[in-house]
Parts: structure tokens; sequence; C-alpha cells
């Protein structure tokens, strides 16, 4: 377990995990996705539900539930974050690269715990996308409220014990 603690940043531990099967089945779906933004504050890759969908019950000896993703509020399915609203505020951009097709590979599964909840994550990497953030002057991995973290798929959360 990696745990991370300094003023002005989140709390947070992580462990990969080692579940073949699910990271198997990860590697079958499809590895590339359409980049799309919600109101030019928040771009993300749209990538299928499947990830979502067949990936959360392969997820063993945890009690856990789908992300948020599919309720009206928050109706983004399966994603990846490439600018988030925090970078956009402070940096206004207006990618145009909407509506194109990018690539990633699956690397690993981890369970991040974070804000007294657990989140487990597909870590994938994309050069694409590394780049398209390097286009707009932004660091190659997202700035997720002052963390840097990994391009990464959400596939379930659950409350920490």
């Amino acid at each position: 377990m990696i745990e991370c603690a300094e003023e002005n940043l989140i709390d947070f531990s992580y462990e990969e995990i080692d579940n073949k099967p699910l990271l198997d089945f990860a590697g079958k779906l499809p590895n590339q996705g359409t980049l799309v933004s919600n109101d030019n504050i928040y771009y993300f890759l749209k990538v299928i539900d499947d990830f979502i969908l067949e990936l959360c019950p392969l997820i063993e000896n945890e009690k856990v539930i789908m992300p948020d993703y599919f309720l009206p509020y928050n109706n983004t399915g399966a994603h990846i974050s490439i600018f988030h609203s925090n970078e956009i505020i402070e940096k206004p951009i207006e990618v145009k690269e909407k509506g194109e097709t990018f690539s990633f590979e699956v690397k690993s599964l981890i369970k991040l715990n974070v804000l007294n909840r657990a989140y487990f994550t597909l870590i994938v990497y994309s050069q694409e996308l590394e780049e398209l953030r390097l286009r707009y002057g932004f660091n190659p991995k997202p700035n997720f409220r002052g963390l840097i973290v990994p391009f990464h798929i959400t596939i379930a959360r659950g409350i920490l014990e």
C-alpha cells in the first residue's frame, strides 16, 4: 500500500490488485474512445460502458457498487478524464479535437482509498492523450484538485472499512 499525505493535498493510499481474469477481459474490450466535453469545462474520453457493466462484477472479495456515472445528473458512463474542470477554470481552453478518436492501453487495476471511499480503477496509458494535454500547455497527466493522476477508468466503488 502506498500512502500520500501532504498539506494542501488529498490524503490517499492505493494498492495494485492482482485480478488476471478482470485484466484479461479488459484487454479484450475496445481500447479507444471519443473525446467529449461537458460544456467545455470537463473533457473526457467516452469508452464503452462494458468497462463498468462487465468488469465491476469481476472484482473479487470486495463489497462494491458501480460508480454513479449512469444517473441523469452524471450521465458520462464509462470514461477516462482528460481535462478536469478545476484545470479548465484556472486555464480556460476549448479543445478542437472534440469528436476525435484516441487509443489507450490497459496497464493495471488498483484500489484507491481517498475521501473515505474506495475506488477500483483501471490504470491506462495513452501517448496520444498525453500529447493532447501537452498541446494545450498542461502536464501530460491530469490534475485532479492538486493531485496528478494517471489516466484511468473507474469501474467500481466501495466504502472503506
